[in-house]
């Protein structure tokens, strides 16, 4: 088995409404790239000093140890009715939630978290447990948001926003999880003015011959996986998350950089965070779930059973949009 293979896909586990239903979308993705699941249960430890200390301080942990495992093993138990062969492994921990996650990270495929809960005052000053966890965690992060009742994967598009990188990262990313799942990549790019060059062209015109550049590799990677370019000249989070009402999953390449600065200084992928209707995977601009060189076993096989029933990408694909509404 290739190294890369014996990486998990890790769940932070909380006692929010979405960490089970994140828990159960990345046993999916975890189950169809055939990895390990791994549930991070952290308890944070108390910030101030246990009056009576020693003995005290040691059965409050072990209080708080208790918890975590069992709430580890409660969903665990939930994730395995959805995939009966899933090798899942539980983390118990009493400590930092984001600590915690950021270091399981540097052993993992991807680290899945549930999303922000904007109710809360602390979060909105401060940043969520996923925010930090998405620009500290040493691989890609994905912030689940979704139906509750329902979060498995469905036939819609894998969205990557390449307005924040254009780095390989996000594009080879939107690519592996598109043939995952059998669907088609959406690769939405800004309008940016046209260089002296390329006067003639117009903006939509020059962006949409730069975003073929882009992905024009990582198709000849995956030629399976049919590719739709948008050209999106509002930047703003709320067009994007509109874009993504129509997706499964966005991919992006801006971790952000201001997160203590308050709201109005959160960039367009910290705001996606909140405001995203579907699980949003964040990731540096060259940072990739899989390396190209690993290949699943079967992949072969796949492909040519597929080969069949996708056409090659045609110039009517090439969509020109302005902003939405």
């Amino acid at each position: 088995m290739d190294r890369h293979n014996d990486r998990p896909i890790v769940v932070g586990v909380d006692d929010s409404p979405s960490a089970i239903p994140a828990a159960r979308w990345a046993a999916d993705l975890a189950a169809r790239e055939q990895v390990s699941l791994l549930l991070v249960s952290t308890i944070p430890a108390p910030d101030y000093p246990v009056a009576a200390g020693g003995r005290a301080e040691r059965d409050l942990l072990r209080t708080f140890s208790s918890v975590a495992r069992r709430r580890a093993e409660r969903v665990a138990d939930i994730v395995q009715r959805d995939q009966p062969s899933l090798p899942i492994r539980q983390l118990p921990r009493v400590g930092d939630p984001v600590r915690e996650l950021v270091a399981t990270s540097a052993d993992a495929r991807m680290v899945v978290v549930a999303g922000p809960d904007t109710r809360r005052l602390p979060t909105l000053l401060t940043g969520s447990i996923a925010e930090r966890v998405a620009e500290k965690s040493h691989c890609p992060v994905a912030v689940w948001h979704g139906r509750l009742d329902d979060p498995l994967s469905d036939r819609r598009p894998v969205l990557v926003d390449l307005g924040a990188s254009a780095g390989t990262g996000p594009i080879g990313n939107a690519f592996e999880l598109a043939e995952l799942l059998d669907v088609d990549v959406i690769a939405m790019r800004s309008a940016t003015p046209p260089r002296r060059e390329s006067a003639r062209l117009s903006p939509q015109q020059r962006n949409a011959v730069r975003t073929e550049q882009l992905v024009a590799g990582w198709q000849r990677q995956y030629p399976n996986v049919r590719v739709t370019n948008v050209i999106e000249p509002d930047t703003s989070a709320r067009t994007r998350a509109a874009r993504a009402g129509n997706a499964q999953m966005v991919v992006s390449g801006d971790r952000g950089g201001n997160r203590l600065s308050g709201m109005l200084s959160r960039s367009v992928s910290q705001n996606l965070m909140y405001r995203a209707p579907c699980p949003m995977i964040v990731c540096d601009s060259h940072e990739l779930i899989q390396p190209p060189s690993v290949r699943r076993v079967g992949e072969s096989a796949r492909d040519s059973g597929r080969s069949a029933k996708r056409a090659r990408r045609t110039d009517a694909e090439l969509t020109t949009t302005g902003p939405i509404g």
